[in-house]
């Protein structure tokens, strides 16, 4: 069997009391493109950098070809050949498509001066082989056109032997022409055996450049799927309502969902007229019928919503005290 290129287990990380990414598992095998999906605010960018090594997580484990690594900087990232390509790119408008390859690792001569030239020959090769069109290469990158942009970018990441690309938004600001340069260009890079992470929010890019794709919402893992396995409907199901079709791969249980306790939960007060309850395994269940609906997202549903309205009774009920005190001054002080 295959060795993942790169693999990610039960990966955590919070900010305070929110759980950005939690307990969530991917992989990523040679030549292959996984797109990252999910809303805003789903964790997809924060477990991209996880790896890329802007972020170190709490808890979780990293494997690079079968062995387990410690990455907590973008040095740790780099020296395992993992390379990213934010949606801002990072490149610098006032250099050119040159110095911008070599921004921060420039080529010297024998007496410490910047090579320049050394430096734009090796960009027209790696150019000529990613973009034979791109021909300005003495021209500021803020002259270059989006597609243009992100060549220099990919070039740089495949320069430095890039094994696992990171790609965040690479079209989101791009036209019809530049998008498809950008799909030729990863095209390129899968059959060279480099693999990708994808992050996008277009589902049409998905499908067109992704082998697999993945869906997070709410800092979890909905679950992964192969884009030949599931319709767009379905993908749309998993990133709005955390719903996993059957032709993909569910996430992992939380593990708080699974530490209930046998006895239902049912707050002080609750009305009788709903019997919504939840259980151990996490799962919504009737008191009036036995009829059982799977799914651990129904059962966080039930519990937060008997906890919705027990709070709103105890606040209309601390609103409600003074106003009827009010009343009863006003209506004593008339007599």
């Amino acid at each position: 069997m295959e060795t993942p290129l790169v693999e990610m287990k039960d990966m955590c990380i919070s900010f305070g009391g929110v759980h950005a990414v939690d307990h969530v598992s991917v992989d990523l095998y040679p030549g292959e493109v996984v797109g990252l999906l999910g809303h805003n605010g789903a964790g997809k960018s924060t477990l991209i950098k996880i790896l890329s090594g802007a972020y170190k997580a709490d808890s979780g484990e990293i494997r690079i070809n079968g062995e387990e690594v410690h990455i907590h900087s973008p040095r740790d990232a780099r020296s395992h050949n993992i390379e990213t390509i934010y949606q801002t790119l990072a490149l610098a408008d006032n250099l050119d498509a040159a110095s911008n390859l070599f921004l921060g690792r420039e080529l010297t001569t024998a007496l410490g001066f910047v090579d320049d030239d050394a430096m734009e020959a090796e960009t027209r090769k790696i150019m000529s082989r990613l973009n034979p069109n791109f021909k300005k290469f003495h021209a500021p990158v803020k002259a270059l056109s989006g597609g243009q942009r992100q060549s220099v970018a990919i070039a740089r990441a495949v320069y430095f032997n890039a094994r696992i690309l990171i790609m965040d938004e690479p079209t989101a600001a791009l036209g019809v022409h530049e998008t498809q340069m950008v799909a030729e260009l990863i095209q390129q890079l899968k059959k060279q055996g480099i693999g990708i992470f994808l992050i996008s929010h277009d589902i049409h890019d998905v499908f067109q450049l992704c082998d697999r794709l993945a869906v997070m919402k709410n800092g979890e893992l909905v679950g992964t799927a192969r884009t030949q396995d599931v319709t767009d409907d379905d993908v749309l199901g998993m990133i709005i309502l955390g719903k996993c079709p059957p032709g993909a791969t569910p996430g992992l249980v939380p593990l708080w969902m699974t530490q209930c306790s046998d006895k239902p939960l049912r707050p002080a007060g609750r009305s009788p007229r709903d019997p919504l309850v939840l259980t151990r395994a996490g799962r919504r269940r009737s008191d009036s019928a036995d009829d059982t609906v799977p799914g651990p997202f129904q059962g966080a549903s039930a519990f937060f919503l008997a906890l919705f309205e027990e709070r709103t009774s105890c606040l209309s009920a601390s609103i409600s005290a003074p106003v009827r005190s009010k009343a009863f001054l006003l209506a004593k002080t008339s007599r």
